[in-house]
């Protein structure tokens, strides 16, 4: 399996808002990017302290996880099927012994791993506020494929639209449905308008994605998107296309997604305006940050 299949494909569909339906397809668009810490884009931050390479037996199987309880990081589904396909199993750089999955939720595209009983990667607290609006700043982190660095990457984006999606992380698609109006200016979707869009089958199914125009490129599935003090507030989900967008999963479904597995995150209260500081929340997130693969 090649490292560009972790991508996470979209079926886009956008409804002009005033009138009539268009609708477009777009399957892929693989423009590789290898970004240079501090250089290749305004907001990109440095690497942390180097941490060990990714070993290269698994180079090609690769994603982005953190840690949210200690002995517990969280991924994307798609990011850990093709291993569990594979019969392969799943490690982290850094640490020698395999890490288990031990929920998962295709629905979400949400992945939930256990590994050794003292890992030394702290977990990152979980944003408090029940929802980003758009124009929002936000922090995207992970690691890219073809990344030279063997820290977490890091890059400001705002927060462009809300989008419904249904995630089909077993075929590596995801089909989304969002609203513009005839400017072309984004419009945020209600849910009745998904389940008009996607049916009765597949209106069980859907769950709200974030679009963040951002670009960190493809093997950051799987990575926290956090505020201006390093809280959680999404996970990434499409790591990046050449329009520069990056599709998040909400804090929300996180929340509810470690709550159906018993866990409950250390929560923080939002940034104020003068409390935010991107090196700073930089700083506190990228330990907690890891490259994993099979």
């Amino acid at each position: 399996m090649s490292r560009r299949s972790l991508f996470k494909w979209t079926i886009s569909a956008v409804a002009l808002a005033a009138g009539s339906f268009m609708a477009s397809a777009t399957l892929g668009s693989h423009f590789r990017t290898t970004p240079v810490a501090g250089v290749a884009w305004p907001g990109l931050m440095p690497p942390a302290e180097p941490r060990m390479r990714l070993p290269s037996p698994f180079a090609d199987m690769a994603g982005t996880a953190f840690s949210v309880a200690p002995g517990v990081l969280v991924t994307n589904a798609h990011v850990t099927l093709p291993c569990s396909l594979a019969h392969r199993p799943i490690q982290v750089a850094g640490y020698q012994a395999a890490w288990q999955v031990v929920r998962q939720d295709q629905d979400l595209d949400l992945a939930l791993l256990r590994g050794p009983d003292d890992p030394a990667v702290a977990p990152l607290a979980v944003s408090a506020a029940s929802q980003i609006v758009r124009g929002t700043r936000a922090l995207v982190l992970g690691f890219p494929a073809d990344a030279a660095s063997d820290a977490a990457y890091g890059v400001v984006g705002r927060v462009q639209r809300a989008a419904i999606v249904i995630h089909r992380p077993g075929s590596g698609q995801a089909e989304s449905f969002r609203i513009m109006d005839r400017m072309g200016q984004p419009v945020d979707p209600t849910w009745q308008d998904g389940a008009a869009f996607f049916g009765r089958a597949g209106a069980g199914r859907m769950r709200w994605a974030l679009e963040i125009a951002a670009t960190i490129g493809h093997g950051a599935s799987g990575g926290p998107i956090v505020d201006g003090l390093g809280n959680v507030v999404g996970v990434i989900v499409a790591d990046g296309t050449s329009a520069g967008s990056v599709s998040a999963i909400p804090v929300a479904d996180l929340v509810d997604f470690l709550g159906a597995a018993g866990i409950i995150p250390r929560f923080a209260s939002p940034p104020q305006a003068d409390e935010i500081d991107w090196r700073r929340a930089y700083r506190r997130a990228a330990p907690s940050v890891v490259r994993l693969g099979c």
